[in-house]
């Protein structure tokens, strides 16, 4: 990974979530993503098991992230994982508050990036959050912004509030922001072209059933998404 003069590792900009297997570490690697999500949330349907973990770590590339997505779990879980396995981000997809945050910072824990469902007064949530964070010294490295499912934490396939997010620029008190829901290959443009965000992220929109992705749909969508940030 390159990292920026902090040293921190600089914001991926296609991300696809779900990774459950070697093959697919590799092969969405090669078709354009920069960033793979593992996700150890237990109650997922693209949940990681801990005795493959390391595998599917070692086979993503050097130059992609590796993304580790957590659900309310142990702090020190967490970071213990996060230094296992080396990981690049740690994703918080639960109600993990900025106290939360504030521990992982003082246990060396790599950039967070928190995410947030558009549920009600969402906005207004995600402000409060980044103010008290800000307080504590401990704000993220970048958010998420999902679809809401009150039964989910996420990889549900629910849409995000593009409308919404058009102006999070002027609102949001954070440099970087990860657009994600129900985004696919045929969507992903005119997702980047509504709302300019600075990374979008995938699961269920390059898949053929939940944790096994389709290597054509996804460079499909790397392709879409590169091209629309014109990067």
């Amino acid at each position: 990974m390159n990292e920026t003069p902090g040293g921190s590792p600089e914001l991926f900009q296609r991300k696809i979530c779900g990774i459950t297997s070697i093959e697919d570490a590799e092969a969405m690697g090669a078709a354009g993503a920069d960033a793979l999500g593992l996700n150890f949330y237990p109650k997922s349907k693209r949940f990681l098991r801990s005795e493959i973990a390391a595998d599917v770590r070692q086979a993503i590339p050097s130059d992609v992230a590796a993304v580790g997505l957590f659900v309310n779990g142990d702090v020190v879980d967490v970071v213990s994982a996060a230094q296992r396995l080396s990981l690049d981000w740690i994703q918080l997809h639960g109600d993990e508050p900025p106290e939360y945050l504030a521990r992982l910072r003082r246990l060396g824990a790599p950039p967070v990036l928190k995410a947030f469902r558009c549920g009600p007064d969402w906005k207004q949530e995600i402000i409060d959050f980044l103010a008290s964070c800000a307080a504590l010294d401990c704000s993220p490295g970048a958010l998420l912004v999902d679809g809401f499912d009150q039964n989910s934490y996420g990889g549900t396939g629910q849409a995000a509030d593009w409308q919404a997010l058009a102006d999070w620029q002027d609102w949001l008190t954070c440099e970087y922001l990860v657009l994600a829901g129900g985004l696919r290959p045929d969507n992903v443009v005119a997702a980047i072209d509504a709302v300019h965000p600075s990374a979008v992220d995938t699961a269920s929109g390059v898949e053929i059933e939940p944790g096994r992705k389709d290597p054509s749909l996804a460079a499909r969508f790397c392709a879409n998404a590169q091209a629309a940030m014109g990067v």
